[in-house]
This record gives structure tokens, C-alpha cells and sequence, in this order.
């Protein structure tokens, strides 16, 4: 696997002595370019939540009252024959009402070094062409 993780974090969005959003994320670590990469799109998805994802929220705080959400980004890695794959998803939670998710996929070689298409399909048995 080319990346580890490393830990389980949660960070809280107070505005006003509020807790509006609580953010849960896993930390990627290794010394790849898909590590790398991946650490950076995770703290990319932590300034938006604590900024314009929280100040969206605060908008529709004053609209329809106060609701507390979760914000959980995760991801994992899944190894295939020519490299390997990297699912990064971000999902928005109001108590156990999921609001909206939003993923992205990678794909990378063997040795993580380099981002690559994604892997043709074969076609099914039987298809006509």
C-alpha cells in the first residue's frame, strides 16, 4: 500500500461560543506522490469547512435556526493489477440526515509516483460491438 494511516482526527467549528460544525477526517501519511497528494486534498476539504462550508451553515442558521452538522472526509486505497486506486470522499451530515457527498477517485502506478487515466473496461462477455 502506498499510503498509512496515520490517525483519526476531529476538529470542532465554534462561531459565537456555537459549535456549528464538527469535522472528522483521517490523516494520510508515506513518502508517495499519492500520499502527498492525498494529505493535500484532506487539508484542502479543512480550510473549506472552516471556512465557506461554515460560513454557509451560519447562513442558514439565522434562516431555519440553529442544527448542528458533521462533516466526515475519509478515504481509502485499493490495490489493482497496473497501480492502484485512491477514493477520496466528503460527506455532510445534519444529525443522520445526509445532506450531500462528494467523491473523488484517483488512479496512480505501482510505485505511486505518478497519476494516471483511468483503466479502460473491458466489455462483457457476449456484447456486440
Amino acid at each position: 500500500m502506498l499510503l498509512k494511516k496515520e490517525s483519526v482526527r476531529y476538529r470542532r467549528v465554534l462561531r459565537e461560543g456555537n459549535e456549528i460544525l464538527r469535522v472528522r477526517y483521517v490523516e494520510a501519511g508515506g513518502e508517495s506522490a499519492a500520499a502527498a497528494h492525498t494529505t493535500a486534498l484532506v487539508e484542502g476539504l479543512l480550510l473549506y469547512a472552516e471556512g465557506e462550508l461554515t460560513q454557509r451553515l451560519l447562513a442558514e442558521a439565522t434562516r431555519h435556526g440553529y442544527r448542528r452538522h458533521r462533516y466526515e472526509i475519509d478515504w481509502r486505497e485499493e490495490a489493482e493489477p497496473w497501480g492502484c486506486t485512491v477514493i477520496l470522499t466528503a460527506t455532510l451530515y445534519r444529525g443522520r440526515e445526509l445532506l450531500e457527498a462528494r467523491t473523488l477517485v484517483t488512479y496512480w502506478d505501482d510505485a505511486g509516483a505518478c497519476q494516471r487515466k483511468p483503466p479502460r473496461r473491458k466489455k462483457p462477455e457476449g456484447m456486440m460491438v
